[in-house]
């Protein structure tokens, strides 16, 4: 059998990268692991990897620029468990396709990196692309823009403090009138599309 995707994950946490490797393998894809930031880039560099999962905390936004320079075309998802809006949104400036946080939901990670995957392809394309750009639908892929990124993290974050906006300010390093903001603008583009 022909592996789905070649992927490489970059996490000094053993415990979490075996994790992640099990599910990549056990959804049919090449997975190659590393557990520091110098062994993981080699990997890159020996691997034509489609998907990079790599730890933003080990070596920051240097490891991103990195595996962006050995392996251009590879779509880089990256996870932290410390991370911030601002920092999302650098990471996205730097190349990453995506930006998750810790702990993992490998649920939400396996999703991601299907969506990358599918994504390549079609960019490449592979897959089921039509020859017509227009004729294509605009699909919304979760962490496809800077806009969705911020969407992501902001909701995300409330959630993981049950709704209340100053505490999910200080985690985000915004204030909570930005939050609020937001909210309203995020509820009026759902009510438009209804």
């Amino acid at each position: 059998m022909t592996p789905r995707a070649r992927i490489v994950v970059i996490d000094d946490d053993a415990k979490a990268a075996a994790a992640v490797e099990t599910l990549f393998r056990e959804g049919g894809h090449e997975v190659a692991c590393a557990h520091d930031a110098a062994t993981g880039l080699g990997l890159v560099e020996r691997i034509d990897a489609e998907v990079v999962v790599a730890d933003l905390g080990m070596d920051g936004l240097e490891l991103l620029k990195q595996i962006r320079t050995a392996r251009p075309r590879a779509l880089v998802i990256l996870t932290t468990a410390s991370g911030t809006v601002k920092r999302a949104v650098r990471a996205v400036k730097c190349g990453a396709e995506d930006y998750l946080m810790k702990p993992l939901d490998l649920e939400e990670l396996g999703a991601v990196v299907e969506r990358a995957i599918e994504k390549k392809r079609l960019l490449e394309g592979g897959g089921n692309a039509t020859s017509d750009p227009e004729a294509a639908p605009r699909v919304e892929v979760p962490g496809s823009s800077l806009a969705l990124i911020e969407r992501e993290a902001i909701l995300k974050t409330l959630e993981s403090v049950g709704g209340s906006t100053s505490r999910a300010a200080k985690i985000l390093g915004i204030s909570p009138r930005k939050i609020q903001y937001k909210l309203k603008e995020y509820r009026a583009a759902a009510a438009s599309r209804d």
